[in-house]
This record gives structure tokens, C-alpha cells and sequence, in this order.
């Protein structure tokens, strides 16, 4: 027979790990929420600045310069025709 100390200790062990794994949902839960913020922020972000567009356009340019092939506004003129 089990004395009543090992059935409490067996209920305890069974609350501590409810509380664990409920704990480890949660966390899960604001570690979602956060990601899912920051790619929203970031989003936004690009929205109103095209700062990544830019950047990836500039890298674009800056290899074909290097490759010696001609650039994307290599042909390009201004409004006066001059370049």
C-alpha cells in the first residue's frame, strides 16, 4: 500500500508539470505574437521608406557594374537628354 505522503507527492508532481507545460504554451503563444509584430513592423516600415528595395536594387546595380555588363540606367537619359 502507498502511504498518503507518496499519493500527495504524486498530485504535486502532476500540478508542478500542468503548470510547466502551461507556462511553455503561453510563452509559445508571446514568442508567436512577437514575431508576428515585428514582420508587421517591419512591413510597414518598407511600405513608407522602400529602404529594402533601394538597397536591393543598389546591390543589383553594383554587380553588373563589376560584371561589365551594362546597368539598368546606363541608357537612361535625363529630361534635357543628357545623361
Amino acid at each position: 500500500m502507498r502511504s498518503r505522503f507518496q499519493d500527495q507527492n504524486r498530485v504535486n508532481d502532476a500540478c508542478s508539470s500542468f503548470y510547466v507545460l502551461r507556462s511553455i504554451r503561453i510563452l509559445r503563444w508571446v514568442v508567436l505574437l512577437a514575431v508576428l509584430g515585428l514582420i508587421g513592423w517591419a512591413a510597414h516600415y518598407e511600405m513608407r521608406t522602400s529602404y529594402v528595395e533601394a538597397w536591393l536594387f543598389l546591390n543589383r546595380e553594383r554587380r553588373q557594374n563589376r560584371a561589365g555588363t551594362p546597368s539598368m540606367t546606363s541608357g537612361v537619359t535625363g529630361r534635357d537628354g543628357y545623361q
